[in-house]
């Protein structure tokens, strides 16, 4: 019969699909061992009996496969040792094959734990233990996640614990998701980052935490943005507060009409429809202070609209002194975040970088733990730091990083040799690289980068696995 399983050196004796449920395929394995397990003595052993043993495999013809296998036990003449017979394909849990090991981890990171156990024909709990070993393995191997060079640091409250989100703004990648938002939590992972140099800015909301783990991690060099969305919406919220305490003084129906058309103060004028502006001038009339606030929201808006800093800072200055005193407690959360937080503030005109892609990866968080409330903090971490998305962004951004816009003095070996990503031959590299070391190179050619042959030696594995660089090649021309 022929091999229905595609599994090489396996022997089918017998196939019967269900067509309502299953496949059963009835097979065994043909390589027998002539080594003992037990004390290796060779050519001394003897077959001691089977048993049956039934293992799940990949999906056949879009249903759950079951085999069936006769399996060989043996004895030992020697040691008096008995084992089973040894069978590549089949897992050391023996209740499945690898490659539906490999099959529930690949789709359990982009799919719902229950699709995946009804694809192969497991309780859900199997494909959660599967996927949270897998998610542990890549944490052990050690991914190599690019340093972002523009950071974006967020919080998502998860399960009712307040959570950090650590992205790649530009690339749009997930770097890591922190289960606490404290500062003492965050500056490890900061300070883990091998390659600061290349990290150009960090964006983060009003949350002082963020600010002085960045400072403690790097120092007060690195240019800290607050997202300019979290100040412009305190505009808004200005806005909202004084619709909300006129509606309370007016009648039922005036009341009923500002709370229905709340949108069109949120709105820019400029987005405005032909009703949205003819309503605007009519509360103008009749509302005076509250459209008075509505111009100066819009006016601060247009602040941001400019390209300079200190055009910006005029321009603030301006809007302050233009604001009515009577409006003034209107503004007062905007006025004591902009005082407070000016140079983050108005930093986003030298770095103009927003948190659009960390809030986005936040509302993704929050459909996952709304649809999936038993998805724990591990699962949603491993299900968007390893997803495909992240991971072949990640990859399509390191292959066409290039070393001459990034500058050997500020690139670890397993990066400068990798010669896929940055695009030069690993000779080149090197010979640059020592030939602008200012230490002594035949002791330890990459003393100045600060870390040991041990360090090198292990990143160099890591290089080996994710590039398909030779080990060989980079010791040797490391000179270690």
């Amino acid at each position: 019969m022929s091999n229905i399983l595609g599994l090489r050196d396996w022997e089918v004796s017998d196939a019967d699909p269900d067509i309502r449920i299953e496949n059963f395929v009835t097979a065994r394995y043909t390589i027998h061992p002539n080594t003992c397990t037990a004390c290796g003595v060779v050519d001394e052993l003897y077959k001691h009996g089977t048993y049956k043993l039934e293992v799940r495999d990949v999906p056949t013809l879009g249903k759950p496969t079951r085999i069936l296998i006769t399996r060989q036990r043996y004895r030992c003449r020697a040691c008096r040792a008995t084992f089973a017979q040894p069978m590549a394909e089949i897992d050391s849990s023996g209740t499945m094959t690898k490659r539906l090991i490999a099959y529930i981890q690949e789709n359990a990171i982009e799919r719902t734990f229950t699709s995946v156990a009804k694809d192969v024909g497991v309780a859900d709990n199997t494909v959660s233990g599967i996927f949270d070993n897998y998610i542990t393995a890549l944490d052990k191997m050690g991914t190599l996640f690019q340093t972002p060079e523009y950071l974006g640091i967020d919080e998502i409250q998860i399960h009712g614990k307040m959570c950090c989100i650590l992205t790649n703004v530009t690339e749009r990648t997930v770097y890591e998701l922190l289960p606490s938002r404290k500062k003492e939590d965050i500056v490890p992972i900061l300070k883990s980052l091998r390659l600061p140099p290349m990290v150009k800015c960090v964006c983060i909301d009003m949350w002082k935490p963020y600010k002085l783990a960045v400072q403690e991690a790097w120092g007060e060099e690195i240019p800290i943005v607050i997202d300019h969305f979290h100040v412009v919406k305190l505009a808004n919220e200005a806005v909202e507060t004084m619709r909300k305490s006129k509606s309370s003084t007016e009648n039922k129906v005036d009341r009923i009409s500002l709370k229905r058309r709340h949108r069109t103060l949120l709105k820019r004028y400029n987005d405005l429809d032909r009703e949205g502006r003819t309503r605007i001038a009519e509360w103008k009339v009749k509302y005076p202070d509250l459209i008075h606030v509505y111009e100066l929201k819009e006016q601060f808006y247009a602040i941001w609209e400019t390209t300079s800093r200190v055009e910006a800072e005029v321009r603030y200055q301006q809007w302050l002194q233009s604001m009515p005193k009577e409006l003034l407690p209107w503004f007062k959360e905007l006025m004591r975040a902009v005082d407070n937080w000016h140079s983050e503030v108005f930093a986003y005109f030298d770095h103009p970088i927003t948190n659009a892609y960390t809030e986005a990866m936040n509302r993704i968080i929050n459909l996952m733990v709304r649809y999936g409330p038993a998805n724990s903090f591990e699962t949603i971490r491993g299900k968007l730091r390893y997803s495909k998305r992240n991971l072949r962004r990640l990859s399509t951004y390191q292959s066409h990083m290039r070393y001459d816009a990034i500058g050997a003095d500020k690139l670890l070996p397993f990066e400068v040799l990798a010669k896929g990503a940055y695009g030069v031959s690993l000779s080149g590299t090197i010979e640059s690289l020592l030939s602008q070391s200012s230490v002594d190179t035949e002791a330890n050619p990459y003393a100045e980068f600060g870390f040991t042959e041990a360090e090198l030696m292990d990143y160099g594995r890591k290089t080996e696995e994710l590039w398909d660089v030779d080990m060989n090649t980079i010791l040797k021309h490391s000179k270690l």
